[in-house]
């Protein structure tokens, strides 16, 4: 089974919602959802949505990375529970780099057209594996692999785990295209540095957009 790796979703919507004095149904307007689906996903009943937790990042500037892995109630909120004064810089110097925040400066950016499925694939097929095989270092089945490959949406721990075994950010499987690796590098799929090479064509991705 694959490591369980700590989350802290549900907390850290407490928290942005505190820092920034919104109420639930503030907060429900902000994200289009229910008052009471806020609720759920904050006592962690429910999962919120990956397009909703997009909408979420967009909003505070923050990388998907962080609104999953990073505590945020340590980052913004004194002992006794009050919001720091300085709470923007605080999350500013804590969340990782985001692509999130790059890439919506971009007149074609679109959080519907996720590249996640694709990406899964150019993932398998770089580190040789099958279908089922990947399934296995993620604890689900072939069929299940397929699914997402083809489009469906993986929960949170199937995002987090890829993110962690092939140590590249949430960010980048979801929003860059890694098909550009490869026809950029058409041979980097048969070397073994896979996440050197996606990371530094994902730097001169960015660099390149920057400067048109």
């Amino acid at each position: 089974m694959p490591a369980i790796i700590e989350t802290f979703e549900s907390c850290n919507l407490q928290v942005l919602r505190a820092v920034a004095e919104l109420s639930r149904e503030d907060f429900a307007d902000l994200i289009n959802v229910t008052i009471s689906s806020v609720g759920y996903y904050e006592r962690g009943d429910y999962q919120l949505p990956l397009p909703k937790v997009i909408e979420v990042c967009i909003h505070f500037d923050l990388s998907v990375d962080s609104f999953y892995l990073l505590n945020l109630e340590k980052v913004l909120l004194n002992s006794s529970g009050t919001v720091k004064k300085n709470w923007q810089q605080k999350l500013k110097q804590a969340n990782n780099y985001s692509i999130v925040e790059k890439f919506k400066l971009l007149p074609n950016f679109d959080t519907k057209n996720l590249h996640l499925g694709h990406n899964l694939k150019i993932i398998r097929e770089a580190n040789r594996l099958t279908q089922g095989k990947f399934g296995e270092l993620l604890g689900v089945t072939r069929d299940v692999i397929a699914n997402y490959e083809r489009g469906a949406m993986p929960p949170k721990d199937i995002l987090v785990s890829v993110s962690h075994k092939f140590e590249l950010s949430i960010d980048s499987l979801l929003f860059f295209d890694f098909s550009f690796v490869r026809k950029k590098m058409p041979d980097f799929i048969l070397g073994n540095d896979f996440v050197t090479t996606v990371n530094k064509a994902l730097g001169e991705f960015l660099t390149l957009k920057k400067s048109k």
